[in-house]
């Protein structure tokens, strides 16, 4: 059976059936499903539980096995035909299983049921206890077949447990219903794993690379409009993401082609989806139109993880559309709020993971609604955290949305604010990127590069019963926070933050350990010498017994709780630390640096002059400190993510300091140096490789060549497939030896590559030094650094002519010109050439401090003779050239520049075509 082909496989299912003398009605109704549940619940007693039908006896005989299996494809059709006769049969099913024994198909019968059980009748702990059974059942049948019915057991997990423990289940399913054979399933479980994916708010990327994977077994299975609705949700998370590859008009013509499929099981998955997609987009009225066509087929949909959130979109837009209703509509609306409510409560009550930031969040709006703001505020508060605690991202973007209109609207805007960054930091986590562009759209004013944080207002509050000391305390840390908030490059902030919390709490000794996949790392050290605070960045130092007390570090991680020793070797919990014991430390404070629950940092301090050194007071004013840390942590590691992307010398070369102070049309004219590298023939290497091999191949080039023009105070531009762009600032002596560095270093790549089967490889290297002009180019909506300018294309030319001549660097006189140290640098003119796009012809030579010794030898013996031929070939004297090259190539037999000449002698004496012409115009 096809998931493409329900009704058709539902009817015949249902005349084999008839068949097999199982006696049906016409059309089902409550009623005879009634009937049926209350029909297994007598038959259950027999047993005492539900659990203990996993005693049942291993059903034998073939005719009842053979009609549990019809039992089965009936029930997975009529799930997307029939919600009632999809009840119906799926207890029917139970009830002979209860009668003759378990099966393989009964598995796929009791999960189905404890479904129904949780979802339309409510009974939550009989449906759990059901799909435990049909899990145990799958043991002791012990085949990958069984396995593979146990899917249905995920629409019921959720209800229970984090929808992220879904994800094992639906790996093992998965691989359990290929290895049976049983593709149905398989496309079952591919299509739920994306949507767990999106649910759980697993980062868009993750999500779209994922959706990729499932499309392609999907299209295997000719499972069209499942693997087009994958193909949609991606869409609309790309279009999120702002993927410039990504429109509207694609994303409306997907959706109206799935709908004409009239299959209502999709149509559902749909109408959410897009019902979600206009929420993200503030495109309220459609957002409430789609999720009310989506509620309309809720039934179809059972035991799926969306419809939660569905239901909530669905009264968050009623919420929206109250205010401006008619008094009937209100009405209307205020019943959609309130059934929403009870729904979501009596669902997070058995799962909070899952649901219950759900329901904190539309009890907030609706006492928003009501006007009752005290226990809004509340409200709010609880839903983030809840949803930040099980890392909804999403769910935490759209609830500190949600609280800052609210703050707005009671006139409290530094609060606001803060909800604001909030919901901004949450959706960048998520990778919504045109939703976070919206929102600074909306609220441009709390987005402000330099605004004083929101929080201080609050920590400025929260002093005014302390004493004037500690008061003045609290005025130089709020300056410490506005210059910590302004620090986004991450090795500056390390310093200042802690030079200030080394001063603030008198410490002797600190440390900053950053969080880097899940180990810690110490990045910056500081240690008080002579009075004077001295701080050093390392880089990535792991942590070790020696230089820190891992036991009380450790502690801190694990625990997010800060540790104020009074006295360390007097502690009872830490005093054995072999630190403690080797250093004698007095006192000694650590700090968990956390944002959204998530620890990103750890700071240690300690003094060893004095016990009882850091005061509880101390420990206040840190954690007020470190919690801006946190925010400034991550902006700086999101800052160094960006300059991955915009080079840190190209701002400085804008004279700007930050990204954010980038305006489109800024610019720069200035002299400088540019390198472009390419990899010979590389379209031929591409066909014999997959693209993912050729992303791979190029990415493993790229980390070859690419750190050496940063050692050479040099900077990537741009990439541009398996080329690179670079620019140098000053002398030219620093680009050339940066292409002979890469050049030699090609040698190191193609040992490993050759060790892989791969062919040697072998690259060209142009470099010209001119005026040129940097700056920001695109529209409003996307900007893009860019060089551009006469001298830029002469490079790229040149590179290009290294190809045409053999040779693997070429230079251009102007770069030879203002070589500081001439006789380091191995140089051999080439030719007179103009190049495209210039009126006058330029010189450029060969590098040869790539050559081996003899090559060099060779090449100087005959460079005399070399000269002279060269002349005479820009003479016209083709024939008298020609003698001295051949001259030149019995001394030099591999000497590709000669053998460039020597072909072109023949071909020009041939041709008659005059010789002054540029060798880049000849074909």
């Amino acid at each position: 059976m096809s998931l493409v082909k329900h009704a058709e496989a539902f009817k015949i299912g249902i005349e084999g059936l008839k068949k097999l003398g199982i006696s049906l009605p016409e059309k089902p109704n409550v009623f005879l499903l009634i009937k049926e549940v209350l029909s297994i619940k007598w038959k259950t007693k027999k047993y005492k539980n539900v659990a203990n039908l996993v005693n049942l006896p291993k059903m034998e005989d073939p005719y009842h096995i053979a009609l549990d299996k019809l039992f089965e494809r009936i029930s997975c059709a009529a799930m997307q035909v029939d919600p009632l006769w999809f009840g119906l049969i799926t207890c029917k099913s139970v009830n002979h299983a209860i009668d003759y024994g378990y099966s393989f198909s009964s598995i796929a019968a009791f999960a189905t049921y404890a479904l129904i059980l949780v979802c339309n009748i409510g009974l939550f702990k009989e449906g759990y206890e059901f799909a435990n059974v049909a899990r145990k059942h799958a043991d002791l049948l012990g085949t990958q077949l069984a396995y593979s019915k146990c899917f249905w057991t995920i629409l019921v997990n959720h209800w229970f447990h984090h929808a992220v423990t879904s994800m094992d289940y639906l790996n093992k399913y998965y691989q359990a219903s290929l290895e049976s054979g049983d593709l149905l399933v398989a496309g079952y479980n591919m299509c739920q794993y994306g949507e767990v994916l999106y649910r759980i708010a697993k980062p868009i990327p993750e999500v779209a690379k994922e959706s990729d994977i499932a499309a392609a077994s999907l299209a295997k299975l000719n499972e069209k409009g499942h693997h087009d609705f994958i193909i949609l949700r991606k869409q609309c998370l790309q279009y999120l993401a702002s993927d410039p590859s990504v429109t509207r008009e694609m994303i409306v013509k997907l959706a109206d082609s799935i709908e004409k499929t009239n299959n209502l099981f999709l149509i559902r998955f749909v109408k959410t989806l897009l019902s979600d997609f206009h929420y993200y987009l503030g495109e309220w009225d459609q957002a409430f139109e789609l999720a009310e066509q989506s509620e309309a087929l809720n039934a179809i949909t059972i035991g799926q993880i969306l419809n939660a959130d569905s239901l909530l979109i669905y009264a968050l837009t009623a919420i929206k559309k109250y205010p401006s209703a008619e008094k009937k509509e209100k009405k209307r609306l205020m019943n959609i709020i309130h059934a929403s409510l009870k729904k979501l409560k009596k669902w997070s009550f058995y799962c909070p993971n899952n649901y219950l930031f759900k329901y904190l969040l539309l009890n907030a709006e609706y006492h928003r609604l009501q006007k009752k703001y005290e226990k809004a505020a509340d409200l709010y508060e609880l839903a983030e955290n809840a949803a930040l605690r099980n890392n909804f991202f999403q769910y935490a973007g759209i609830i500190n949305e949600c609280a800052a209109k609210f703050y707005l609207e009671i006139k409290k805007p530094k609060i606001a604010g803060t909800y604001l960054l909030d919901a901004r930091y949450a959706y960048l986590r998520w990778g919504a990127f045109r939703k976070i562009q919206l929102l600074e759209k909306e609220y441009p004013t709390f987005f402000i590069p330099g605004k004083d944080d929101p929080l201080n207002a609050i920590i400025s509050s929260s002093t005014t019963t302390e004493t004037n000391a500690f008061k003045l305390d609290f005025l130089a840390i709020l300056k410490s926070l506005q210059a910590i908030s302004s620090i986004i490059v991450l090795e500056d902030l390390l310093k200042y933050l802690l030079q200030i919390v080394m001063e603030s709490a008198g410490a002797q000794k600190g440390c900053l350990l950053i969080v880097r996949s899940n180990n810690l790392l110490v990045e910056a050290e500081g240690h008080l010498k002579s009075g004077q605070i001295q701080i050093f960045v390392h880089p990535k130092i792991t942590v070790n017994e020696d230089f820190l007390p891992l036991k009380l570090i450790n502690f801190t991680y694990r625990t997010k709780e800060s540790v104020l020793l009074d006295n360390s070797t007097t502690s009872f919990q830490f005093s054995h630390d072999p630190y403690f014991d080797k250093n004698q430390t007095k006192s000694a404070l650590c700090i968990p640096i956390t944002k959204n629950n998530d620890v990103l940092a750890i700071l240690y301090l300690e003094n060893n002059l004095l016990t009882s050194a850091f005061t509880n007071n101390h420990l206040s004013v840190l954690n007020i400190l470190t919690a801006q840390a946190a925010i400034s942590l991550e902006n700086a590691a999101i800052y160094a993510a960006c300059n991955r992307f915009v080079p840190r010398q190209f701002l400085e070369q804008l004279h700007r300091k930050n990204l954010s102070d980038v305006q489109l049309g800024d610019q720069i004219k200035c002299t400088a140096i540019t390198l472009f590298c390419d990899i010979y023939n590389f379209t031929t290497l591409a066909e014999s490789l997959t693209a993912v091999e050729t992303f791979n191949f190029i990415n493993r080039f790229l980390s070859y060549v690419s750190p050496i023009i940063s050692e050479y105070d040099g900077f990537i531009d741009k990439y541009i497939g398996d080329a690179i762009m670079a620019l140098f600032h000053g002398s030219s002596d620093k680009a050339v030896e940066c292409a002979i560095a890469m050049t030699k270093r090609m040698e190191d790549f193609n040992r490993e590559w050759q060790k892989e089967g791969g062919t040697p490889i072998a690259i060209s290297i142009g470099v010209n030094m001119g005026e040129l002009t940097l700056g920001i180019i695109g529209d409003t909506k996307r900007l893009e650094s860019s060089v551009i300018g006469d001298s830029v294309n002469v490079a790229s030319r040149v590179q290009r002519l290294a190809r045409t001549y053999g040779t693997t660097v070429l230079v251009t006189s102007a770069i030879r010109e203002q070589l500081n140290q001439l006789d380091k640098f191995k140089l051999r003119f080439i030719d007179i050439v103009h190049v495209k796009g210039k009126t006058e012809p330029i010189e450029v030579w060969e590098v040869c401090n790539i050559d081996s010794k003899e090559t060099w030898e060779g090449k100087q013996k005959t460079l005399d003779m070399y000269h002279k031929a060269c002349s005479l070939y820009h003479q016209n004297k083709l024939s008298e050239a020609e003698k001295l090259f051949n001259e030149c190539l019995k001394i030099v037999p591999h000497d590709a520049v000669v053998k460039n000449y020597l072909e072109r002698c023949k071909i020009y004496r041939t041709e008659v075509i005059t010789i002054s012409k540029s060798i880049s115009n000849y074909k």
